[in-house]
């Protein structure tokens, strides 16, 4: 599932507190 401009981790993650998959807008 890609729909955002961040460097996905190889892990699976869902945790809402993570800058790659939570709410967090993030500059790689």
């Amino acid at each position: 599932m890609v729909g955002i401009n961040v460097k996905q981790p190889e892990n699976e993650c869902h945790d809402p507190n993570c800058p790659f998959h939570g709410e967090l807008s993030v500059r790689g």
